[in-house]
C-alpha cells in the first residue's frame, strides 16, 4: 500500500521516494480503452484504497470530474492529500488538503520526513 497517487500532473513528472511507488492518474477517455464508466469508477476506487498519499497539482486550472472524484474518495478514506502549487482555486480543496507546498521538492521532503 505504499503508493503515491499524483493527480493533475503530466506523466513525465515522476518522483522517487524510497519505499513508495508512484501512480499517475490519467483522465477517463470514453472513446479509448474500452472501459465503461462503472468499470473506471471501480478502478479509481481500487487505486485510492491502495494509495498512502495523494499529491494534487494546485496549479492546474480546472480539475476533471474523475480527478475530483479521486480527491473526494481519498478524503473519505482519510488518505493524506498534499497540494503543490501557488493557489488554491476552490474552497473545497482548502478543506480536503492535509498540507500545501509551493514546490514539488518541498512536498517530497515533507513526505520523506513525515510518512
Amino acid at each position: 500500500m505504499n503508493n503515491i497517487l499524483m493527480v493533475g500532473f503530466s506523466p513525465d513528472i515522476n518522483i522517487k521516494i524510497g519505499g513508495y511507488s508512484t501512480i499517475h492518474h490519467t483522465p477517463f477517455q470514453k472513446e479509448e480503452g474500452g472501459l465503461s464508466p462503472k468499470e473506471y469508477e471501480l478502478l479509481c476506487k481500487k487505486i485510492v484504497k491502495q494509495t498512502s498519499i495523494v499529491i494534487l497539482n494546485l496549479d492546474k486550472k480546472h480539475l476533471t470530474f474523475d480527478e475530483s472524484f479521486l480527491i473526494i474518495y481519498a478524503y473519505t478514506k482519510n488518505t493524506p492529500i498534499v497540494g503543490v502549487g501557488e493557489k488554491i482555486r476552490d474552497n473545497l480543496l482548502d478543506v480536503v488538503l492535509t498540507n500545501k507546498f509551493d514546490f514539488l521538492q518541498d512536498a517530497i521532503k515533507h513526505i520523506k520526513n513525515n510518512y
